[in-house]
């Protein structure tokens, strides 16, 4: 159904080219996806959700981006505000490949090869144990409602415009001008019609702030590793974690999410490896730019289990560039004991 549309709709706007009246001015038979680029929140990687201390391990999903970049930990041990610690870098490598030329029909006809992304982060040494981290991960989007380059009612929708103006071509035809050329009424609502083809494509901001609590399914999975001097060397696997992550829209105010963790890690100089899983249910309220958050995840873990609750934030300060913040309470088994959490993430996306 998907390469169908795909066809009649180029077959329609290469239609529209063959006119030789104003031909030179319609680009839309080359639309690019740079045109269609949304501005969602950037999500953490897998290569940067393994090197941190924070008790969530949740993995967010959200559709691709040819480049994303996050950084935290941006107090040192004397609250002081240093420079961040870790950070990560996920790209698409197939849209990185591809670059600005790649067409909406090339994209709609391998959609899960251009969003599968690839991660590396980096956590400089530790000055408890003096270790630094490096680790690499694989997000793997098998469901994501909120492209637009794939979203089948704006595609029916561009389509139904163009077949509008290929219906106006067929019926042209001014035997005072010969015949075969649009007459001046009929070129005016050809006019029209390749306006709203421009605004429902170009300009995809109304199309976003609407579908960014579509429904979505990540997998991902990461590898992290250790070494015991700030120069990285010796580095020994130390963590090996996969996620499954499942969004569903509530309404048009709010989006659910149900996620899973499992790691399988060890504290070097360690050698046994320990499993660790956690399940969590996230709750969002708001719109695209700004919205709030509620978050509850269990672990259940070899050596005793966990109970977190946190809220926090999302906040889109300029186009590509986001914040996200969160506090809360990590309670555990040992002891009982109730720990205060919190963090703070810089992350743009292009």
């Amino acid at each position: 159904m998907m390469r169908l549309l795909t066809t009649a709709l180029c077959a329609s706007l290469l239609v529209l080219t063959q006119s030789p009246v104003q031909s030179q001015n319609f680009s839309d038979s080359t639309l690019t996806l740079k045109q269609l680029l949304q501005d969602y929140a950037v999500p953490d990687a897998p290569a940067f959700t393994i090197l941190q201390e924070a008790p969530s391990t949740i993995l967010r999903p959200a559709s691709v981006r040819m480049l994303a970049v996050a950084v935290s930990d941006f107090l040192g041990t004397d609250a002081q505000v240093t420079l961040p610690s870790t950070f990560a870098l996920e790209v698409s490598p197939a849209l990185l490949i591809a670059g600005n030329d790649l067409t909406l029909a090339e994209y709609r006809d391998a959609p899960w090869m251009y969003r599968m992304r690839v991660s590396v982060g980096t956590k400089r040494e530790n000055p408890q144990t003096g270790a630094t981290g490096l680790a690499v991960g694989l997000r793997i989007p098998l469901i994501d409602k909120a492209d637009l380059r794939t979203n089948d009612a704006v595609i029916d929708q561009v389509n139904g415009y163009a077949m509008q103006i290929v219906n106006i071509r067929k019926n042209t035809g001014n035997p005072l001008q010969g015949g075969g050329q649009p007459t001046p009424a009929q070129q005016t609502s050809i006019d029209s019609l390749r306006s709203l083809i421009n605004t429902t494509l170009s300009n995809p901001a109304g199309a976003q702030d609407s579908l960014w609590n579509s429904m979505a399914f990540d997998l991902a999975f990461a590898l992290g590793a250790s070494s015991p001097d700030s120069l990285g060397k010796n580095l020994q696997l130390d963590n090996i974690s996969a996620w499954a992550t499942f969004a569903w829209p509530l309404g048009s105010w709010g989006q659910v999410f149900i996620a899973g963790h499992y790691q399988n890690s060890r504290a070097l100089p360690a050698t046994e490896y320990t499993s660790k899983f956690n399940g969590a249910t996230r709750f969002y309220i708001g719109t695209n730019s700004v919205k709030t958050y509620v978050e509850a995840q269990a672990s259940i873990a070899d050596m005793a289990n966990a109970l977190l609750l946190t809220g926090g934030a999302e906040v889109r300060l300029y186009d590509g560039l986001w914040l996200e913040f969160n506090a809360g309470a990590d309670v555990t088994e040992v002891n009982n004991a109730t720990n205060l959490v919190s963090s703070f993430r810089v992350k743009f996306g292009t």
